[in-house]
C-alpha cells in the first residue's frame, strides 16, 4: 500500500491552502480529488507495508462496523496535508476505495512497472479476504446508489460507509523540524519505530539509507536520491536494480521450497532492515551510524558498487565467483533464509579474496559442503565438486539440477 500516499519534504515549499483544517476525515475525503493530492506522508517515513491482510481486512470491517478508531494526526504545510500518525489505517481505507492493495495502476506506476511477485501475491490474497468477508467497494457504490435489496448484513456498514470517519488531530506546531519531532516521539508509543528503522528514517540522507533503499526497491519507488544529478540518479538506481535482482531473484513462490532455483536472500518483501546490515557491514559503517549526509551521491554510488563486488564473489554469474548455493550456506534445513549466516559469509569471502585463499578454500570446499548428510542427500550426486574461477552454469555457478541431483561446482583456479 506504500504507493497510495505519495511522500514529500517536510520542508517542501508549496503555495498555501486556505481554508480550516478539517477536524475528520470521510470516506468521500478520501475520494475527493482534490483532497487526496495533497495528502502526503513525510519523506522519512517507514514503507507501509508492514499489515497483513487479515489486519487490512479488520480495518476496514471496523471502519464500516462503526468501531472505535484511534484518531489520525495530520500536519499541514501549504498546499499538503502530512500524515504523522495513521498512514496505515488511511491506505487500507485508500487500498479498499481504488481497489489497489498493492498490484494496481497507482501501485505499478509509483514503483515503475517494477512490483515483486511477494507484492503480488499479498495483494492479492488481501484482495479476496476484503471481497470475502467486507465487499469491494465498487459494491458499497453500488448500492449507495440504488439503496434497494440491500442485504440485511450490509445495512450497517452501508449506512457507515457514507457518514463515518476518522477523527483529526493537528500537530501544532507550525515548523518542518517541530512536525518532525512530533512524528519520532508519537512513533515510539503504542507502535515503534524499532532501532534499525529509527536510524534509516532519521539518517534517511546518509549514504547507506539511500543505498540500502535503492537495493530493497529495485531502484524505483521513493526516488530518495532526487536531488542528486540525474546522471547520478541513473547509476544509482541501475545499480540498485542489479543488486536486488542478484540478491531476489527468482522470487520465492511459495512458503514451501521445490526446486534448487531459490534467491540468495530469501524474500525481497520488507527486507529493508537486512539491507541496511548487508550495506554498513561491506561499507564498514559501525553500527549504521553516519554523520554526514551525502550531498551529491558519490558516497552512496560507491556503497553500492562495493555491495555489487562483495556479491559477485559470493554468488551471480560473475567469472571470479565462488558461486555459493544459498541452500547451503544461507538457508536452514527447513528452508528459511539466515540473514546472520548470509552476513558471516559475506565477511568470510572477502577475508579468502583479501588473503589470497580462493584456492585453499576450493581445496576442502567438497568435504565442507557434503558433511551434512542431509545437504548431500537433497543437493548432491556422486560427483566430485570442483572449485574456481571459469565461467559458471546453473544457479549462481555451484549447482545445476541434473538427473542424479544437483551438480556443477567449477574447476580450481
Amino acid at each position: 500500500m506504500d504507493a497510495l500516499i505519495p511522500r514529500e519534504d517536510l520542508q517542501a515549499e508549496s503555495a498555501p491552502l486556505g481554508g480550516k483544517p478539517t477536524g475528520e476525515v470521510t470516506v468521500s475525503n478520501l475520494r475527493d480529488e482534490i483532497f487526496y493530492s495533497g495528502l502526503r506522508k513525510p519523506d522519512f517515513q517507514r514503507e507501509t507495508a508492514n499489515w497483513s491482510p487479515q489486519k487490512i481486512a479488520d480495518m476496514i470491517a471496523s471502519f464500516l462496523g462503526g468501531d472505535l478508531i484511534p484518531a489520525i494526526i495530520l500536519w499541514r504545510s501549504g498546499q499538503y496535508t502530512f500524515v504523522i500518525d495513521g498512514a496505515h489505517r488511511i491506505s487500507a481505507m485508500l487500498a479498499w476505495i481504488f481497489d489497489d492493495y498493492g498490484d494496481k495502476s497507482r501501485s505499478i506506476e509509483y514503483f515503475d512497472n517494477f512490483i515483486p511477485v511477494e507484492q503480488t501475491d499479498l495483494a492479492r490474497k488481501t484482495r479476496d479476504l476484503v471481497n470475502r468477508t467486507v465487499g469491494s467497494s465498487a459494491s458499497f457504490q453500488d448500492m449507495a446508489r440504488s439503496r434497494k435489496h440491500v442485504p440485511e448484513d450490509k445495512q450497517v456498514m452501508l449506512a457507515n460507509f457514507t457518514t463515518n470517519s476518522f477523527v483529526v488531530q493537528w500537530v501544532p506546531q507550525d515548523d518542518a523540524e517541530g512536525a518532525e519531532r512530533s512524528f519520532f516521539k508519537i512513533n515510539q508509543q503504542p507502535t515503534p519505530v524499532d532501532a534499525i528503522e529509527k536510524k534509516i528514517l532519521k539518517g534517511r540522507m546518509m549514504a547507506n539509507a539511500i543505498a540500502s533503499r535503492a537495493i530493497n526497491r529495485g531502484g524505483v519507488g521513493h526516488k530518495y536520491w532526487a536531488h542528486f544529478a540525474p546522471e547520478t540518479q541513473t547509476q544509482i538506481e541501475s545499480l540498485g536494480k542489479e543488486i536486488h535482482e542478484a540478491l531476489y531473484a527468482p522470487p520465492l513462490k511459495d512458503a514451501s521450497i521445490r526446486s534448487s532455483d531459490v534467491p540468495v536472500a530469501g524474500r525481497g518483501y520488507s527486507s529493508l532492515p537486512f539491507v541496511f546490515d548487508f550495506v554498513n557491514l561491506v561499507n564498514g559503517v559501525s553500527k549504521g551510524d553516519m554523520k554526514e549526509a551525502d550531498d551529491n551521491g558519490n558516497q552512496t554510488l560507491a556503497f553500492l558498487e562495493a555491495i555489487r563486488k562483495r556479491l559477485r564473489l559470493m554468488t551471480t554469474d560473475y567469472a571470479g565467483s565462488l558461486g555459493l548455493h544459498p541452500l547451503v550456506y544461507f538457508y536452514t534445513r527447513g528452508g528459511a533464509f539466515q540473514p546472520v549466516a548470509f552476513l558471516a559469509v559475506a565477511q568470510v569471502v572477502q577475508k579468502l579474496r583479501d588473503r589470497d585463499q580462493f584456492n585453499r578454500f576450493c581445496d576442502v570446499r567438497e568435504s565442507l559442503e557434503r558433511s551434512d548428510e542431509s545437504q548431500r542427500s537433497l543437493y548432491f550426486n556422486r560427483e566430485k565438486p570442483r572449485c574456481g574461477a571459469a565461467k559458471p552454469s546453473g544457479n549462481r555457478g555451484l549447482l545445476r539440477e541434473g538427473a542424479g541431483g544437483f551438480l556443477g561446482w567449477r574447476t580450481r583456479r
